[in-house]
Parts: C-alpha cells; structure tokens; sequence
C-alpha cells in the first residue's frame, strides 16, 4: 500500500509481532531481499508480457516464497482460474508454474545456504520441506548442484543468471514434466 509505494518493504509495530524469532526473521530475509531486487530486473522483460496481476503475483513469489506455497496458490493470488494461468505463462514464454516456485524457493535457499553457513537439514526446515531428501531434489532440479555445494561453486552473479534463464520457457518444458510429487516433500505454512 501506502508504505510500499514510497519504498518501504517491511514494517514492524511495537507490541505486534516484535518477539524475538520475528526480528531475526525479518533480519534474515534482508539480504535475501537483495537477491531478490537482483533478480527482479533480469526477468522484468517477461514480467512486462503478463498481465499486472500476475506479474504482481510473481514479484510476490520471488521476494515471499514462504507465502505462496504451490502453482494454484499462485494463480489465485495473481486472481485467474489455473487455465488461464498456465495460458498466460506460456504466451509470456514463462516457465510452467511448478518451475517458477521452485525457483523462488532455490533463490531463497541459496541465501540460506550462502549467508547464514546453516546446515542443508536447518535450511531444509526453515523453509518448510518435510525431507532433506525433498529439499535435495528441489535444489537438483532447479539448479543442477547439490545444495551442499550450491552456494560453494555459484557466486550470486552466476547463480542468479542461471535462475532467470530456469524461468524462461524451453521447447520442451510443459506441466507435464512437473515430477509427479510437485508438492511433495514441502509442508504448507
């Protein structure tokens, strides 16, 4: 809203959501917010190819991943049906929707991964997985590397560049690539 609009992103009220855990949570996700304002712009060229609700809905996946946790969460938080949707990711040449959450979610661990030197299984917690395993193949998926060397051999640069060329649409990719436990393995928050 009104805060938004003149550039700030997180608000925080005295006696409201000020315990401890949610100061440090906010605190961790500031520097992610900096992949996050990196990334951005490297897409921004398909986000302009997608209507203004879904191009808000991704904005708000990329920089929240924990808020939207699954394909139709995100196209009812960009307000279409599923078809429609999926229609307007491929026209725009996005990449099916199961792709993009994964992104996010890999965008966010990479910053776990890098930043706070936690263990995969703490990382794989944080962000909700019900497995390391799960977390593992989500990683592998989206990136190509373990999450244990993820953050080792991909300076943010790199690492972000290959992200954006995952959300661009192959010949190839369709829905029906998706791994058949798409949402297994992630626990809604």
């Amino acid at each position: 809203g009104v805060l938004a609009a003149h550039g700030y992103r997180h608000l925080m009220l005295r006696g409201f959501e000020d315990s401890p855990e949610a100061i440090r949570t906010l605190l961790d996700a500031l520097p992610a917010d900096t992949l996050t304002e990196l990334l951005l712009p490297m897409i921004d060229e398909l986000l302009r190819k997608v209507p203004p609700s879904l191009a808000h809905a991704l904005e708000e996946l990329i920089r929240a991943p924990h808020t939207i946790t699954s394909v139709d969460e995100l196209a009812r938080t960009a307000v279409m049906s599923r078809r429609t949707f999926d229609r307007a990711l491929e026209r725009a040449g996005l990449a099916p929707g199961w792709m993009i959450v994964r992104v996010a979610r890999v965008v966010r661990a990479y910053h776990y991964l890098r930043t706070a030197r936690a263990s995969v299984r703490d990382v794989a917690t944080k962000l909700g997985y019900a497995t390391e395993r799960g977390f593992a193949n989500e990683v592998h998926i989206v990136s190509g590397f373990l999450p244990s060397s993820l953050a080792v051999q991909l300076e943010p640069h790199d690492f972000l560049l290959r992200m954006a060329a995952r959300l661009e649409r192959t010949v190839t990719m369709t829905d029906e690539d998706a791994p058949h436990d798409s949402h297994a393995g992630h626990r809604s928050a």
